[in-house]
């Protein structure tokens, strides 16, 4: 099975450019690091209980807008 890809002129730099994109948004991530640090069960334990981690509907709204 032999697959064949024909790209010219505009549809080319397209692919240029997404390919590209891609490639710099990978590397950036990379270089971020994941954001993963030290994870402390029990003060995220209490967060949950004391509510700390709820979003109100209104809060959430405005986040969006």
């Amino acid at each position: 099975m032999t697959f064949e890809l024909k790209l010219a002129g505009k549809r080319l730099a397209a692919a240029i450019l997404i390919a590209l994109a891609a490639v710099l948004a990978l590397a950036a991530t990379i270089a971020k690091g994941g954001g993963a640090g030290p994870v402390n069960a029990e003060a995220i334990a209490q967060a949950m209980d004391a509510e700390k981690d709820h979003v109100t509907p209104g809060e959430l709204a405005r986040w969006i807008l």
